[in-house]
């Protein structure tokens, strides 16, 4: 089974809480979605870490603190989302994402430009983020995908050179 990482960073400033969401550039697969950061996980190495370095690659943020949300499985694949708090600065865009940008959690305004399927998630971070910052536990969701929208998403990681064309 293949495995994915995928952290949402977060933040609260007064009683508002932000979600930051990169978008994938040009001649990548998922090109113009935005998400969280995340990617594969590579040989010997554990889900955790692998988010972590993700992070780190992908933003340049350092962290040991990230908390698991849940994991969907769709076909061959497993995709394990975390979340973490971080300061809410402006983020540099790198070749991994671009456009990153801090969001309301409560508007519904980029839901559309997620990569489809992760509308659902978006509707569970909103339910868990105050619980997150009140350092309550979480319960962890587990999604089993076999929808049109996730098989084309998980379609453009596994065939990335048709979506370059």
């Amino acid at each position: 089974m293949k495995q994915f990482t995928v952290i949402f960073p977060i933040c609260k400033v007064d009683d508002t809480i932000f979600i930051l969401l990169g978008e994938q550039p040009l001649g990548r697969p998922l090109a113009g979605y935005v998400n969280g950061y995340g990617g594969k996980v590579e040989d010997g190495e554990n889900i955790i870490d692998a988010a972590k370095r993700e992070l780190s690659e992908e933003l340049g943020v350092q962290t040991d603190n990230i908390t698991q949300i849940g994991t969907v499985f769709h076909g061959k694949k497993e995709i394990t989302f975390f979340i973490t708090e971080i300061e809410k600065i402006t983020y540099v865009d790198s070749v991994e994402m671009i456009n990153n940008r801090w969001h309301n959690l409560s508007d519904d305004s980029f839901v559309s430009k997620m990569i489809p399927g992760d509308n659902v998630l978006v509707h569970y971070l909103r339910s868990l983020a105050l619980r997150f910052f009140n350092k309550e536990l979480l319960q962890l969701f587990t999604i089993y995908k076999e929808g049109k929208e996730i098989h084309e998403a998980t379609q453009a990681i596994d065939n990335p050179l048709k979506f370059l064309k």
